[in-house]
């Protein structure tokens, strides 16, 4: 359901640059592996190795290519309860903390979960 609605999006919305990520929590379960997984998907050139950077560094060069590229993206986090790290959250929630104009990128943020008692933890 969720890759038809972001297809759906994605057809619809031809005037900016739009990408949509599904990450699935349960394989991608920190902060640094979620955020690798994203720039993987959006931008193959990284060079990032998974093992061995720190998650500052990932950040740089997410925040970087947000920036430079003025980019709307989507995120879905499957299974976001497996997750043993929130923080990933909070950092994309908040781009007026890495970049100057924050008004010219969107990060839409949606957490999927089978844990009816998943708010409550």
């Amino acid at each position: 359901m969720v890759r038809h609605v972001l297809n759906e999006i994605t057809e619809i919305v031809d005037d900016i640059r739009l990408f949509t990520v599904i990450i699935d929590c349960t394989h991608a379960n920190t902060e640094v592996k979620i955020f690798y997984e994203i720039l993987n998907s959006i931008y193959h050139e990284h060079g990032l190795s998974r093992k061995g950077s720190s998650s500052s560094h990932f950040y740089d060069v997410f925040w970087k290519f947000i920036k430079t590229e003025k980019t709307t993206l989507i995120v879905v986090l499957d299974n976001v309860s497996d997750s043993t790290n929130l923080d990933v959250l909070y950092s994309l929630s908040r781009p007026f903390q890495f970049v100057d104009k924050p008004m010219d990128i969107m990060i839409g943020i949606i957490c999927i979960t089978n844990n009816i008692y998943f708010d409550e933890t």
